[in-house]
């Protein structure tokens, strides 16, 4: 008989041991909600206490027309209880030497007065000269403020700290309407409270 060879015995498998869990990702920390943002104070007050005066509807009757035209509208659009007038003085006027310095210092002002741009309107001056014994170099201005204080142009552009500010008070006199309107119009060349303007800004 033909020789059988031994079978060989079968290995047992052994049954494969579960593959561990992958160990869960650490939880992503939520991302912080963005803050809201602030509403600006003066928008609150166009909102809660609305103004019939509208500045943007100024500032065009004030670009399109001759000064005497756009004053008298002014006068008959504004609104005292909502809006108020400020002269301004810069606190440190003997400091002036040069007058393209000062200059700059105007153009900065009316820089960075930028964010109530909706809520004001305004002239800076700079009047004086150089010359020996001429008039002093001094900045001033007249503007046009929502509300009645000018707190809200000093958050926006600290550099208006570094003026005096006084209300005209209302109802305004026609002395002083006439000292308004002198400073909304006035230009290079003429006389400001009986001194040279070298330069001038508006802000609008």
């Amino acid at each position: 008989p033909a020789d059988t060879k031994p079978k060989k015995e079968k290995k047992e498998k052994k049954p494969k041991e579960p593959k561990a869990a992958p160990a869960p990702a650490p939880a992503a920390d939520p991302e912080p909600k963005p803050e809201k943002k602030k509403e600006h104070p003066l928008k609150i007050l166009d909102r809660d206490a609305p103004s019939e005066f509208v500045g943007d509807v100024w500032k065009k009757i004030y670009s399109n027309n001759p000064p005497e035209v756009a004053m008298k509208q002014f006068w008959e659009m504004f609104d005292a209880a909502g809006w108020s007038l400020w002269l301004c003085r810069y606190k440190y006027n003997n400091e002036n030497e040069k007058l393209f310095m000062t200059a700059n210092l105007v153009g900065g002002f009316v820089q960075r007065s930028g964010e109530v741009r909706k809520w004001a309107f305004g002239t800076m001056f700079v009047t004086g000269t150089e010359e020996f014994g001429g008039e002093p170099i001094e900045i001033s201005g007249v503007w046009l403020l929502r509300g009645q204080s000018v707190e809200h142009l000093i958050e926006a552009n600290d550099d208006a700290q570094h003026y005096h500010w006084t209300k005209i008070e209302a109802p305004v006199s026609d002395k002083m309407k006439a000292f308004v309107a002198h400073y909304w119009s006035a230009d290079v060349g003429e006389y400001l409270e009986g001194k040279l303007v070298t330069d001038g800004k508006v802000f609008k």
